[in-house]
């Protein structure tokens, strides 16, 4: 006899769910994973051009990054609502932000009175931007 028996195929087929399965969850822990990373990347850049432009006086003004739980906004000025300058960096939908309102960097030196620890979450996955005093901005 040649062939297979059907108790062959129900394996064959129940292996290759498994293994889909697998890979599916996988590729899913990578996209989440992907987006946390993409958020991180684009406050820490905003945070460092903010630094950027107030170090090198940049229209002789202090510059800021606000902070709200969706998006986190570059400002000119000394306190969010005051600037006029604003570029918006929106969080990717599932990410949400927490940490100091404002971070304004002092003109100059570069520091900041606003030093703490803007995290980002994703689910059950965390990661921490820390904001020193002397406006060191670094990833924990």
């Amino acid at each position: 006899m040649r062939g297979f028996t059907l108790i062959e195929i129900f394996i064959s087929v129940a292996v290759i769910v498994v293994i889909v399965l697998v890979v599916a969850g996988g590729l899913s822990s990578f996209r989440r994973s992907a987006e946390l990373n993409q958020a991180v990347d684009g406050v820490v850049s905003q945070l460092r051009e903010a630094r950027h432009r107030t170090i090198e006086s940049k229209d002789a003004s202090q510059w800021g990054v606000h902070v709200e739980s969706s998006r986190t906004t570059l400002f000119k000025g000394v306190s969010f609502p005051e600037g006029t300058d604003k570029e918006v960096f929106t969080l990717p939908s599932a990410v949400t932000a927490a940490g100091p309102a404002d971070i304004v960097f002092k003109r100059i030196s570069g520091d900041t009175d606003n030093a703490g620890i803007v995290t980002l979450t994703l689910g059950a996955n965390t990661k921490a931007i820390n904001i020193r005093s002397s406006g060191l901005i670094e990833l924990q």
